[in-house]
């Protein structure tokens, strides 16, 4: 039996029952402390897997293998671990888990899918919490209604600048504002 194989193997084992116990987020919404112990042990398979003498092919086939064992259930961890969050928390610290989950996985080769499918996870929980952060700011701000009804009228609607049943924030009392 190939030694580097079952050191791989192992590590595998010990990543998967670090995922089966799902942390709280920290009050920070950063990565939790099971995620980071993991991500530094897929770090350490990772470079050990990296300097062996395995084919390029073996490699690759092996870095497929030990990313889907041990990053499918970590995502599935941070999922489940932030369910439980406000919209905005929970975009917040899948933002923060999955950048720590690139980074890591940014130093080796063969990764080049997963940090693709990362980006994409990340870019759309950006665009949730921009979109939550942008309602929370025009609600603050008691501009959350005209907001809405701007977003109801087409382009096309607006044609005229005095046409007070399209924008209410053009007439008040006889006198047009701009």
């Amino acid at each position: 039996m190939n030694p580097g194989r079952t050191r791989i193997q192992r590590r595998e084992r010990a990543a998967g029952s670090r995922t089966d116990r799902v942390e709280l987020p920290p009050a920070d919404l950063g990565p939790s402390s099971a995620l980071n112990q993991t991500l530094t042990l897929l770090r350490e398979v990772l470079v050990s897997h990296d300097s062996s003498v395995v084919p390029l092919d073996a490699r690759q086939a092996d870095f497929v293998q030990v990313l889907s064992c041990i990053l499918d259930p970590l995502l599935q961890m941070c999922t489940v671990s932030a369910s439980n969050l406000g919209t905005a928390d929970m975009a917040t610290y899948m933002v923060n888990c999955l950048y720590v989950m690139k980074t890591t996985l940014a130093l080796f080769e063969f990764t080049d899918k997963r940090l693709e499918m990362l980006q994409f996870q990340i870019d759309a929980h950006l665009d949730t919490l921009i979109n939550e952060q942008a309602s929370y700011v025009l609600t603050r701000a008691g501009l959350s209604q005209i907001y809405s009804c701007l977003q109801q009228h087409k382009p096309e609607q607006v044609r005229s600048g005095n046409d007070t049943s399209v924008n209410p924030l053009m007439s008040r009392g006889g006198h047009t504002y701009y």
